[in-house]
C-alpha cells in the first residue's frame, strides 16, 4: 500500500519487507498452534496417567490404614483398642 501512495524504490522495499514480515509471522503462529496442541495432548494423555495412579495409591492407602510409624503411638493404641472392641463383639455371638 505504501509502495502504491509514494511510488518510490524505497517505499516498495518497505512494503516487500511488511510483507515478508507477516508470512513469517503467520508461520510462527501456525508453527506454535501445532505445538501447543501436541503439548496439549500431551497433558491430556499424561493427566489421565496420573488420575489412574492417584486411584491406585488411594486404595493402596485405604488398605494400609494399619501401618504406623515412630511417633505415632497414640494412632496405633487407638487402632489396638478397636481391634480388641471388634474381637469382644465377635466372641459374644
Amino acid at each position: 500500500m505504501l509502495a502504491s501512495v509514494l511510488r518510490t524504490s524505497i517505499a516498495s522495499s518497505v512494503s516487500i519487507d511488511i510483507m515478508c514480515a507477516f508470512v513469517v509471522m503467520k508461520k510462527y503462529v501456525s508453527k506454535t498452534l501445532l505445538e501447543q496442541t501436541y503439548i496439549n495432548e500431551l497433558v491430556l494423555k499424561d493427566s489421565k496417567r496420573i488420575d489412574l495412579l492417584e486411584e491406585t495409591f488411594s486404595k493402596f492407602k485405604e488398605k494400609s490404614n494399619h501401618l504406623f510409624f515412630e511417633g505415632q503411638i497414640y494412632n496405633a493404641y487407638s487402632k489396638i483398642s478397636e481391634i480388641f472392641k471388634r474381637a469382644k463383639i465377635f466372641n459374644n455371638c
